[in-house]
């Protein structure tokens, strides 16, 4: 029994209509399927039509010879296996076709017990040789694959020593921090407990005030940063709603019309009564009182600052925040939403910790949202927040 299934097809191609049609009858007899031509030229328009597992060429023909006809026939199919079929007097040509891509040869007139073994080898030469193409793509695929795997190893170091580096300054920054309103609460308590250094009255009651003011921004921090642990770690709990959001910027702007008066800053809200946003109402608050109470801080006395909500284009609400103040630097502003950064404020007039920002980027990102700042020097900024209105 044969080893080529019996649907494979075979290409027979003898300028002798005899001996191809004999060799066609034998393979049929043998349970193959053949396709015979005396025309090479017509041989290879069947190609385009009909899928060959396995083809005999006769080697010598008139208008195209066995050789230049199985390298046509390779171009068109790389996979075919050829077998050469030639006279006697012909071997050493039919050598040099085995060089040149056929794989095996048979002798005219063939003998059955010598072709079938010949096709046998060819058809495995052929499975062989689709084998060695297939494994080869597929090292390639799992070659292309482990560069990816790689440069994805290679991304997630970058980025996990980047992470690295910036606690390492988070940490460096938050000793800092807490640092400077314990040295403070320290040594006033230092004096106060001193027998060696009196004070006065009026200088304890300073003292007392200041420890005080001390130990609220050491709170304040504490606060912050616990707040933040919660949303880098992802687990702050959202209760996302739709919020009706005249009533909540209302409350926000009432909270902070006490540090507007004491400055004589200039608050004006303008907020549609039908406007409503998907948001924790919770958290919005703490999001618009950070940013009106920069609006205040980074202000001019008498200056403005102007509070505008609007819808948008794909179902979005932004919230606009526009203060008077000095504005900031283009150079600065990527510098903006980093923990503890206070572009050059840390030792200035204005207090805070430096976390503000960072906690209304975190926070309106985890309810879908997102932060712009723009900015212009001399004359302010404005911060925008943008959620989803439904």
């Amino acid at each position: 029994m044969n080893s080529i299934p019996s649907a494979a097809t075979i290409l027979v191609v003898d300028d002798d209509p005899i001996q191809m049609r004999l060799i066609c009858d034998t393979l049929q007899d043998c349970g193959y399927v053949t396709d015979g031509f005396t025309d090479p030229l017509v041989a290879l328009e069947s190609l385009k039509k009909v899928h060959y597992e396995l083809m005999m060429i006769d080697l010598v023909m008139p208008v195209m010879n066995g050789i230049e006809l199985m390298q046509a026939v390779h171009r068109c199919d790389p996979d075919i296996g050829c077998l050469i079929l030639t006279g006697v007097a012909s071997i050493a040509t039919a050598i040099e076709a085995l060089k040149l891509g056929a794989v095996d040869y048979v002798v005219k007139p063939f003998d059955l017990r010598v072709l079938q073994p010949a096709l046998q080898r060819a058809a495995h030469l052929r499975q062989a040789k689709i084998d060695k193409t297939v494994a080869t793509l597929a090292l390639k695929a799992s070659h292309e694959s482990l560069a990816e795997l790689n440069q994805q190893l290679r991304v997630a170091q970058k980025a996990a020593d980047q992470a690295n580096r910036a606690k390492t300054q988070f940490l460096a920054q938050l000793s800092h921090e807490i640092r400077t309103p314990l040295n403070s609460i320290l040594g006033f308590a230092h004096i106060l407990n001193s027998e060696s250094m009196p004070t006065t009255a009026p200088q304890k009651k300073q003292f007392a005030k200041n420890i005080l003011s001390s130990s609220r921004h050491l709170l304040n921090l504490a606060d912050e940063i616990l707040d933040l642990a919660s949303v880098e770690s992802g687990k702050l709990k959202l209760s996302m709603d739709r919020q009706q959001l005249k009533p909540i910027v209302d409350e926000c702007a009432g909270v902070i019309a006490p540090l507007c008066a004491k400055d004589q800053i200039t608050l004006m809200v303008d907020v549609p009564d039908a406007l409503h946003i998907f948001a924790d109402a919770k958290r919005l608050k703490q999001i618009l009182i950070n940013l009106l109470s920069n609006a205040v801080k980074y202000n001019h006395s008498t200056g403005t600052i102007h509070l505008t909500c609007y819808a948008n284009a794909n179902n979005l609400v932004t919230i606009d925040v526009a203060d008077s103040g000095d504005g900031i630097p283009k150079s600065q502003l990527k510098r903006l939403f980093r923990p503890f950064e206070r572009l050059g404020q840390e030792q200035g007039r204005i207090p805070g910790t430096g976390l503000g920002l960072v906690m209304v980027k975190r926070l309106t990102e985890q309810m879908g949202g997102q932060v712009t700042v723009t900015s212009e020097p001399s004359k302010g900024s404005t911060f925008s927040i943008s959620l989803c209105s439904s």
